[in-house]
């Protein structure tokens, strides 16, 4: 059995049967551009390398509200594009240039291993990629189109989980915290949800708990520090390929970090608002068992504490069309096709949470 490639790039680096519902707000209004825009490249240094990005600002003058943005898992560069999932139309290239035109500065770059970044030349830590957000947050609030009291951070997917932890540790005042299509669940958790929904109905019952039980005992086993040979955990190639992805020297101590990282628990570390966004035609993070969790551990950890769910768009956040029964996975490969759209709401709702702040 074959393992979508969507699958496996967010593994690297389902569907709910509920209604699709969106929390009545006013982020619910589609913005109409209102300003001119403009673009300029940007480099900065973090854990030792030289980091490439992208500054996207309202051509007006004056000092607005700025958000640093780290992309998801996998070989995916400022615009969220990557090799695995082809196409030129990234989504975070046309949320820059839309939250511009309602009055925000974005910054978002290459991290190691994509794009002008390149590769390291050492293995890649769990620290680096907070490190690159880090930066790429001084760098931004230094702006002189930002307002630094209105500095904000922001991750997509995985990148959520490294702007929970940029937030709590940031030398940068954070004026909010923005997660997109973050999952409310360790990468152990989700990898073996994701493969769940990918098996069932594919083997028998007692089949796919034998694959889900041997991967189970391999990602614990690579967690603790303990090796495993991918030929022996079950028998489908692309999860064998995905254990042995994970064990890559270049990147097994970064692996080893994201596998067990709580996000739930990691509320508890900083204050401010937050934003919990996410589609709910989202094949790979689900509205339910992750935005819901997410917004209610923020709250409970005394956040204020903004919840939207967007009933048509996907995992990166443009228009989806499919009914939400009829999604699986392999939705995602024309993530990036030309003429594909970011779901208006999505610009609409991270604009009135920065530009409403007292």
């Amino acid at each position: 059995m074959k393992l979508a490639a969507v699958l496996l790039l967010t593994l690297v680096a389902g569907c709910s049967n509920t209604q699709p519902t969106a929390d009545p707000s006013p982020q619910e209004t589609i913005m109409a551009p209102t300003t001119d825009v403009a673009s300029e490249d940007v480099q900065f240094e973090a854990a030792g390398m030289t980091v490439f990005g992208t500054l996207t600002r309202p051509t007006a003058p004056g000092r607005y509200p700025g958000v640093a943005i780290a992309a998801g898992s996998g070989p995916t560069d400022r615009d969220w594009r990557n090799p695995i999932i082809p196409g030129p139309n990234g989504s975070a290239s046309l949320l820059a240039d839309a939250l511009a035109r309602a009055g925000v500065v974005v910054l978002r770059y290459d991290k190691r291993g994509t794009g002008q970044t390149g590769m390291p030349p050492a293995a890649i830590k769990w620290g680096d990629y907070a490190a690159e957000l880090s930066a790429a947050v001084r760098v931004l609030a230094a702006s002189e189109h930002v307002d630094p009291s209105a500095v904000y951070v922001a991750g997509h997917s995985e990148g959520g989980a490294h702007a929970l932890r940029v937030a709590a540790n940031s030398v940068v005042p954070i004026a909010g915290l923005i997660l997109l299509s973050t999952s409310g669940r360790t990468l152990r958790d989700i990898v073996l949800w994701q493969i769940s929904n990918q098996i069932s109905g594919a083997l028998d019952p007692a089949a796919a708990k034998l694959e889900i039980d041997a991967l189970t005992l391999a990602l614990d086993d690579i967690a603790a520090g303990k090796p495993r040979d991918a030929r022996t955990v079950g028998t489908l190639p692309g999860v064998q390929q995905f254990v042995m992805a994970l064990q890559n020297p270049q990147s097994v101590g970064f692996a080893r970090g994201l596998l067990t990282f709580d996000p739930l628990a990691a509320f508890a570390s900083f204050e401010g608002p937050v934003l919990v966004l996410n589609g709910d035609r989202d094949v790979q993070v689900d509205p339910e068992l992750d935005a819901r969790p997410l917004a209610a551990a923020s709250e409970a950890a005394g956040h204020e504490t903004t919840l939207v769910i967007v009933a048509t768009a996907d995992h990166v956040l443009k228009v989806e069309d499919t009914p939400k029964d009829q999604l699986t996975a392999a939705i995602g490969a024309p993530y990036n096709d030309a003429g594909r759209v970011l779901a208006p709401e999505v610009p609409a709702a991270i604009a009135a949470f920065v530009t409403t702040r007292d």
